[in-house]
């Protein structure tokens, strides 16, 4: 499969990828937002440099993918940045080794002053969506995961780059059906544990069948990361750049259909994750219907512990496939009621037949 890149397409055009669930390249765009021209160094210390961010500070063991998450000013961040950049030139490999990352942080919580510097895309402006500024060195690597969270469980995505060049490597869900071992802790699932571009085969002998493309995205590029599709990003050279997340309920159906797979496989390794009683607990008084009349025992956290069919089984657990909806600018809210129904109906029978295949067993 080859990546198409088309200059300044049309809503149409975007409508059509979306649904045919096809990542392209759009150019044509990001080099007319006065970021392109304006985000140097010294304009964004001025602007932003006293703000405090969360960056993932790295070289840390913490279960975090990106690093441990603390708070510093813009300033002290750029800095950094510009440091480590300049190092590039010497052959002081100790020099060059970037300390932080500033990975996907909402412009309008923390950065709000730059929020007139680019043009939010015509169908996450729609939806009130705003920019994630990501701010990276050379090297520096997001492993492979698809887009995924309990309130919005896949999104569609573009990335687009302000100064710099990464490479993506993507992998259709559709095509890659169990070639990709997931992490099993909760808020973990989408992430997978193969190194794609490093891979332990021992390890990992399902990775041997994955079929992916390669994208090497420009300055001024912008690419379209269609909903649920795996990603790899490394850094080339130092980048700043801007990623919008949105839904569209079209690519919201093909969960019933073409990602029908990849949903399969995100509810069975909720089923096996890897849980501790204090996390459970907490689960528990999010998706179950516990109160001061029907209290939540240490008992019954161990008894979902010992049975997690009972933890798929909550109706919000199942209903949560379709938190996507809850976005309250969908415009076809009977397509999005329509879209609930069928999807609560599939994962229910998923786990009605999860159950009869355990007391087959037993």
């Amino acid at each position: 499969m080859t990546i198409e890149k088309i200059y300044q397409p049309s809503r149409e055009i975007y409508e059509k990828y979306i649904l045919e669930n096809k990542p392209f390249i759009i150019t044509g765009i990001v080099e007319n937002w006065k970021c392109y021209q304006i985000w140097k160094p010294e304009y964004l210390l001025n602007k932003v440099g006293d703000s405090k961010i969360p960056v993932r500070e790295l070289g840390y063991e913490v279960g975090e993918w990106l690093g441990k998450t603390t708070e510093i000013s813009f300033k002290e961040f750029l800095e950094s940045w510009i440091r480590e950049r300049d190092n590039l030139s010497l052959n002081q490999p100790q020099l060059q080794q970037p300390k932080y990352y500033l990975a996907s942080i909402p412009v309008y919580k923390y950065l709000k002053e730059l929020e007139n510097d680019y043009e939010v895309p015509e169908i996450p402006k729609e939806q009130d969506k705003s920019a994630n500024l990501w701010v990276g060195s050379k090297g520096q690597v997001t492993h492979l995961h698809h887009d995924w969270s309990t309130g919005d469980p896949g999104m569609d995505g573009l990335h687009a780059i302000i100064s710099g060049r990464k490479l993506f490597k993507l992998y259709d869900p559709e095509l890659n059906i169990e070639c990709f071992k997931r992490k099993s802790e909760w808020g973990l699932f989408h992430q997978a544990l193969v190194d794609v571009e490093n891979p332990d085969y021992e390890k990992y002998p399902e990775f041997r069948k994955a079929v992916g493309i390669d994208v090497v995205l420009e300055q001024g590029e912008m690419l379209f990361i269609p909903k649920l599709w795996w990603h790899y990003v490394r850094t080339l050279e130092h980048s700043i750049s801007l990623n919008f997340w949105f839904q569209h309920m079209g690519s919201e159906y093909l969960k019933l259909t073409k990602h029908w797979g990849l949903v399969q496989e995100y509810i069975q390794t909720v089923y096996t994750m890897n849980i501790s009683k204090e996390r459970m607990h907490s689960l528990l008084l999010y998706f179950g219907s516990f109160n001061k009349s029907y209290p939540l025992t240490a008992d019954i956290v161990q008894d979902y512990l010992s049975n997690p069919i009972k933890f798929i089984s909550q109706p919000k657990f199942i209903s949560s496939f379709s938190n996507a909806i809850n976005n309250p600018n969908v415009k076809d809210k009977d397509l999005a009621q329509k879209f609930k129904k069928e999807i609560i109906e599939k994962v229910t029978e998923w786990v009605e037949n999860k159950r009869l295949s355990l007391s087959n067993i037993q």
